[in-house]
């Protein structure tokens, strides 16, 4: 895989790789793989967030508010709102 310049830092590095020394290689080396390992676990974190939409659309109305209900707080201040007592 050819690594390509996607900003005006990396695009500086890239055009002057060959007169690097050998501590800048390493270091350049080093860039890459931490580039690398960000890439994975950005893309990780993206494909576990598409399965929990894919997931979450296919449950039914009663499934999703079972999986996410409404706070105490929340329901405090709807029964408040509506002038609901519990008498």
């Amino acid at each position: 895989m050819t690594w390509l310049p996607t900003n005006q830092a990396s695009a500086a590095l890239f055009l002057h790789r060959n007169t690097l020394t050998s501590t800048d290689e390493k270091v350049c080396s080093r860039l890459e793989r931490t580039r690398q390992a960000t890439r994975e676990r950005e893309k990780a974190i993206h494909q576990e967030q598409l399965k929990r939409q894919r997931e979450w659309s296919e449950m039914l109305l009663l499934q999703r508010m079972a999986a996410n209900p409404v706070s105490e707080v929340a329901a405090a201040q709807a029964r408040e709102q509506w002038g609901i007592t519990g008498h």
